[in-house]
């Protein structure tokens, strides 16, 4: 039985709407980026998609013992990164990702 609303029935049902467009991705790749941070150092550095069509979905860093992240987040066409070496004694390695993908 149809739903009543305050003044009659339910109307029926009208036609469908047109086709929305398709959508997806390509082009789909992870990108990135190592540098050697300093002893007692720090820094700020970026990887970007290999191509202007594409845009960053998602990203992050990884550090090596004694860094630290500072700060990670996309920007235009990639991904940046800060980071600082609390060691003293030793250089370490930092990796910026980024993933890409081209919108369908």
């Amino acid at each position: 039985m149809p739903r009543t609303r305050p003044g009659g029935p339910v109307g029926p049902a009208g036609p469908a709407g047109p086709q929305g467009p398709s959508g997806g991705l390509s082009g789909y790749e992870v990108r990135n980026a190592t540098v050697s941070v300093a002893a007692a150092g720090g820094s700020k550095f970026s990887v970007l998609c290999s191509s202007p069509q594409q845009q960053p979905l998602g990203g992050g860093v990884t550090v090596g013992l004694g860094a630290h992240v500072i700060e990670s987040y996309p920007i235009f066409m990639g991904w940046m990164a800060r980071v600082d070496n609390t060691d003293s004694s030793a250089a370490t390695d930092a990796t910026v990702y980024v993933i890409c993908a081209t919108p369908a």
